[in-house]
C-alpha cells in the first residue's frame, strides 16, 4: 500500500482487501513511512465480513464487500465415503505433523487411515475429497480460506481451525470448529467424530449435507458474478457522486 501511495501520489487509489492480516501489516507499514491510508486511499473493497470488521477498526469504510468463489461445482457432494481422514499441511506444517502422528499413535481411529493432500493438482484434490469422510481444517490467518469449503462441498465432515475469516461459513451447525491453535483439542475432536459416526452417523450426515448446501449457495460462480456487478455499480455511483 505504501508503495502504491508513493508511486501514484495525488491520484485516487482503490485497495482490494483479500486478507485482513495483510491489511493490518500494510497499513502499519504505510503509517511508518508517513502515509495515512485514511487520507490517501479513496476506495476499499473486501471479500468477507472479516475484511469489513478490520477496515472498521482502522476507521475505514469499505466501498463494497463481495464473496469470491471456490467453484463448488468442481467438488460435487458425495454420499458414500471411505474410512479416510485427509488434511492439507501447507499453512501449518509442524502442527499437521504433530496431529497426524498423534492420531496414528493413539490408535483410536477405528480403521480410518490418514492422508496428507499436498503437491496435487486441483482435480486430484477434488478426487481425494470425494472419498474423504473427515477433513481436518488447518486454516490460518484467512479472510476466506477455501480448503474447508471445498471439503464441505464434497460432503466431508470438517473438523478443525477456521482461520478467523472462515468462521463466516464454518461453524458448529455445519462442522466441528476447534479453538484456534489448540492442537490437543483438534486431535480429540477428530477421534470423537470418528466414534460418533461409527456409532450413529445420522447427525453428522445431516450436518455435512447442510454444509455442502451452504457453501454452494454462498460461494457459487453466480453469487460471485452478482457480487462483483453490485460492487462495481456501487463504485460507479460513488465516482458519479464525487464527480470523478
Amino acid at each position: 500500500m505504501a508503495e502504491a501511495i508513493e508511486a501514484f501520489d495525488g491520484m485516487n487509489i482503490a485497495v482490494f482487501v483479500q486478507n485482513p492480516f495483510s491489511l493490518m501489516t500494510s497499513c502499519h507499514r504505510a503509517l511508518e513511512r508517513g502515509f495515512n491510508p485514511k487520507t490517501h486511499v479513496r476506495f476499499w473493497f473486501g471479500i468477507a465480513d472479516v475484511c469489513r470488521s478490520h477496515l472498521s477498526v482502522l476507521g475505514l469504510e469499505p466501498s463494497a464487500i463481495f464473496p469470491v468463489t471456490m467453484k463448488p461445482q468442481e467438488f460435487p457432494f458425495q454420499t458414500c465415503k471411505e474410512k479416510l481422514i485427509t488434511y492439507m499441511p501447507r499453512k501449518r506444517p509442524w502442527e499437521a505433523a504433530l496431529i497426524a502422528d498423534a492420531l496414528g499413535r493413539r490408535n483410536k481411529l477405528l480403521g480410518y487411515r490418514i492422508e496428507a493432500l499436498e503437491n496435487m493438482p486441483r482435480a486430484e484434490v477434488a478426487r481425494k475429497l470425494s472419498s474423504t469422510r473427515i477433513f481436518i481444517s488447518l486454516l490460518k490467518h484467512e479472510a476466506l480460506g477455501f480448503p474447508a469449503a471445498e471439503a464441505m462441498a464434497a460432503g466431508c465432515i470438517v473438523v478443525g481451525f477456521d482461520g478467523l475469516g472462515t468462521a463466516e461459513y464454518f461453524d458448529k451447525d455445519v462442522g466441528v470448529p476447534v479453538t484456534e491453535g489448540d492442537v490437543a483439542a483438534l486431535v480429540t475432536a477428530v477421534e470423537q467424530t470418528v466414534n460418533e459416526y461409527e456409532a450413529d452417523p445420522t447427525r453428522l450426515d445431516i450436518m455435512r449435507l447442510k454444509a455442502s448446501q451452504r457453501v454452494n449457495n454462498r460461494y457459487s460462480v453466480s453469487a460471485f458474478q452478482i457480487g462483483v456487478l453490485d460492487a462495481w455499480n456501487q463504485f460507479n455511483d460513488t465516482l458519479d457522486d464525487q464527480g470523478l
